[in-house]
């Protein structure tokens, strides 16, 4: 599961056991460091301490969600023999009310190997008995929830890990990091309150899982888990949970759910299989007291995993809508579904309506189509107007980015007016067609790969770029990827960008940003914002992935940003902009960047610390005494 501000402390967890074999370690060798133990367990979601209020996000798990004025973390530790057959120590509870590390040192007999198994969730405050699982057997942890029970409660989420201790005639001091056994689910929609979109909202949700394997139970030492096979939707062999609207409203309060239009409806944990992705169907419905609002059947398989986020983002308060799927976080890693660009999918492009302002030709862009058309003629000209007057949801297509064909960068394009409008919901993936044909070179991408001019007066929320890596198998050195524009050359001014997800498939896919991948030439980039920016690459940054030429930086603000990096790859990533090709002719003016950054270890989702050379950029390559910064 995916997952991204879990930079907080390690919970230190040391505990106190002794050994009930016959030939433990008596009472007078205490003093000689002989099968002397202490085990530090943490969390993989390490958090700080935060108001529940303003920090809530469906896109983490319990320990940032769950309110600890309600709830307590349990941890269970138990010592079995090196098979995981016979249990040598048995199980202690530990109980915390907040995140305070505690040691506690304990023997086993030396010169032998056992096998270690930890296992936390949650209780309620104040008690230590099972909540939501039952754990009298770590070989046989299942759910005690009923079905209408499980949904949207975030104090489901559990932790667990199991690893040999091979314990010789010295003292050992062992970390470990638990991670989730289950899948997250969260179901998002993505025309919550818009107007027109539907004439009443719903009251509850109901979701009814179907024609796939039910987990039932997890074995915490052999890491297996026994599974019912549930029949097809007209079959009594179905999984059903109802969650009332009103229940929902206590949680998320960032991430997508700090946008109007976003909501998110349901999250569910799941067991899934030990290792691999299991394919799970699932029929969603929104409901009016008993009468349906509206439904979406996921025939197709969505993919579920352990320690991954799936999500299922669309329109789902509208009748006929197209979902798009994806794994995400810092659960480990991202899975986006892929598909065709919009023609052969369908849609028609249509020349939207012009008229002159002088010697300027303005193209009026009022529907999808319009915009389709301006992405299908790309253009070359300073002059072109190209104006929004209304706002534009593009769910339900893939989005072939506006700009360049075929590598090339082009010349002046013009200026785009957005005249406060909002585009959301674009879906940028690995193969972009068009006319049938693979592009060859599609290294410049976001909802405009390439642009040379003005953008102005825009907000643009809700773009997932899908595993950028070439085309036929295709490698180039350069890429540039942004959440509004790819490569950029000009000026841009009062355009905000929310909700972006841009996951390359290798790290040697660089210039990634949450506005822009790459700037160069000169301009000016002014009252720019981008919130819950998800990246993952090289040069990446939450506003600019690499920043080259002469430009001024006005009145820009970041928060919420989410980067991935390896362990070779560490360096030229930063929250507000990534990589400074030169000092020389940058100037950063009155910019914020916000407190919520994580930086996480992309193999495993750990967090790792965040220390970027400046906190307006990760690195500069040269003349860095140059740069000209007013707070």
């Amino acid at each position: 599961m995916k997952l991204f501000r879990n930079l907080g402390i390690v919970i230190a967890l040391a505990l106190g056991l002794m050994s009930c074999q016959q030939d433990e370690i008596g009472e007078n060798n205490l003093n000689d460091g002989k099968g002397l133990c202490q085990i530090n367990i943490g969390l993989q979601d390490l958090v700080m301490s935060r108001a529940l209020s303003d920090q809530t996000t469906s896109a983490k798990g319990g320990l940032t969600n769950v309110d600890f004025a309600k709830y307590d973390l349990r941890y269970i530790i138990a010592i079995y023999d090196q098979e995981g057959n016979d249990l040598i120590v048995d199980p202690i509870t530990k109980i915390y009310d907040q995140y305070s590390p505690t040691t506690v040192n304990f023997r086993l007999t030396p010169n032998r190997k056992y096998k270690i198994v930890a296992w936390a969730d949650f209780v309620k405050q104040g008690e230590t008995q099972d909540l939501h699982y039952n754990t009298s057997d770590l070989k046989n942890i299942t759910c005690k929830d009923a079905p209408e029970e499980q949904l949207n409660d975030e104090s489901r989420d559990a932790f667990t890990i199991v690893d040999d201790l091979d314990l010789g005639s010295e003292s050992v001091n062992k970390d470990l990091v638990l991670r989730r056994p289950f899948a997250k689910l969260r179901i998002v929609a993505t025309d919550w309150n818009v107007e027109g979109v539907h004439n009443q909202m719903p009251d509850s949700f109901k979701v009814t899982y179907y024609n796939a394997k039910r987990f039932n139970n997890y074995n915490a030492v052999s890491k297996e888990s026994n599974y019912e096979t549930l029949g097809e939707l007209d079959k009594s062999q179905v999984y059903t949970g109802k969650i009332a609207n009103s229940k929902e409203e206590r949680y998320y309060k960032v991430g997508y759910d700090a946008t109007p239009a976003n909501r998110t409806l349901i999250v569910d944990y799941l067991m899934t299989d030990k290792e691999e992705q299991t394919p799970i169907h699932l029929k969603f419905e929104t409901l009016d007291g008993n009468a349906t609002v509206s439904t979406y059947d996921f025939k197709n398989n969505v993919p579920i995993q352990r320690n991954y986020l799936t999500t299922l983002l669309g329109k789902l308060l509208t009748v006929g809508a197209q979902i798009n799927i994806s794994i995400d976080e810092n659960f480990i890693d991202e899975y986006n579904d892929l598909g065709a660009w919009f023609r052969i999918q369908g849609f028609m492009p249509t020349k939207p309506q012009t008229h002159a302002e002088g010697d300027s030709t303005v193209y009026e862009i009022k529907t999808p189509e319009d915009l389709m058309w301006v992405s299908e003629n790309p253009m070359t000209g300073a002059k072109n107007v190209f104006r929004l007057y209304s706002d534009i949801d593009m769910e339900g297509v893939d989005w072939m980015p506006i700009g360049m064909r075929n590598g090339a960068y082009g010349g002046p394009q013009g200026t785009f007016d957005g005249q406060g409008h909002v585009m959301r919901n674009f879906r940028i993936n690995k193969w972009l067609y068009q006319g049938g044909s693979f592009i060859k070179k599609n290294q410049q991408v976001g909802v405009f790969g390439v642009w040379f001019g003005t953008i102005k007066d825009l907000t643009i929320e809700n773009v997932t770029v899908n595993g950028m890596d070439g085309v036929d198998g295709q490698q180039t050195s350069t890429w540039f990827t942004g959440g509004v524009v790819g490569y950029f050359t000009g000026n841009m001014s009062n355009v905000t960008v929310k909700h972006v997800f841009i996951k390359s498939l290798s790290f040697l896919r660089q210039n990634i940003g949450g506005l822009i991948g790459y700037a160069q030439g000169s301009g000016n980039i002014e009252n720019c914002n981008a919130t819950d920016i998800h990246v993952r690459g090289s040069q990446q940054g939450g506003l600019i992935g690499s920043l080259q030429g002469n430009y001024t930086v006005k009145n820009c603000s970041v928060d919420y940003v989410y980067l991935r990096a390896t362990s070779e790859t560490q360096s030229n990533l930063g929250a507000f902009i990534g990589d400074l090709v030169e000092g020389n002719g940058k100037v950063i003016e009155r910019c914020k960047v916000g407190s919520h950054v994580e930086l996480v270890l992309d193999e495993t989702g750990s967090p790792l610390p965040y220390n970027p050379k400046n906190k307006y950029y990760g690195e500069c390559r040269k003349n860095e005494s140059e740069i000209k910064i007013t707070e």
